[in-house]
């Protein structure tokens, strides 16, 4: 198989002419290349990139930067996508998706597994992870927890883990009855209080 020239990428938010928490996704960049390839990129997460002129400063964009050994390719598109409402637990107990890998060939065989849902909620080893895109909240109408053992720590999870925000629980299949609603989050949606999903559109 040819290996690919940017084996890892970052998704980053535009909004109001600006990227979004650039600081957090820098950090993972510099960790994940550093996993990778066992040693400190040379360049910067940005370095080269110049947005366009126009962007409407109403809207959200999806920056994506893919990236390898000794640059990046970014491509920025408006962002309109609506977050799935519908899971459906899978298993992939060997699953392993610690850093941003281009090849989603083991996520998108999963995510054709989704049926009538919208995506799926991944379980490893017993424990729920995360959708094919977006860590999630479950809240029991006093405290939102996020699973301990995601299969990808993303920015906006750990924002929220950072300011007390939300706790970290070891979550099964059969803790899902003490849940009320739960909410997908990731770098192009932050968390909102209006957001919540009943947790009966988690289905087995």
């Amino acid at each position: 198989m040819k290996k690919s020239k940017y084996p890892l990428f970052e998704t980053l938010c535009i909004r109001h002419g600006s990227v979004q928490h650039l600081e957090e996704h820098q950090n993972r960049f510099t960790k994940s290349y550093r996993t990778h390839y066992g040693t400190t990129p040379l360049y910067g997460l940005l370095d080269g990139l110049l947005l366009p002129k126009g962007l409407d400063p109403q809207k959200k964009y999806k920056l994506k930067i893919s990236y390898g050994a000794a640059g990046s390719d970014f491509e920025i598109t408006p962002y309109e996508k609506e977050l799935p409402k519908t899971l459906k637990l899978v298993t992939a107990d060997h699953l392993e998706y610690a850093c941003k890998w281009t090849d989603r060939g083991e996520l998108d065989a999963l995510y054709a597994q989704r049926g009538e849902a919208m995506d799926v909620l991944i379980v490893k080893n017993g424990l729920l992870t995360d959708s094919t895109y977006a860590n999630i909240l479950l809240t029991d109408g006093q405290q939102i927890v996020t699973p301990a053992q995601p299969l990808l720590k993303g920015c906006c999870r750990a924002r929220l883990l950072a300011r007390g925000h939300v706790s970290l629980d070891n979550v099964t299949i059969e803790d899902l009855t003490k849940y009320h609603h739960f909410q997908l989050i990731n770098a192009m949606n932050e968390f909102d209080d209006q957001g919540w999903c009943s947790i009966t559109q988690i289905i087995a």
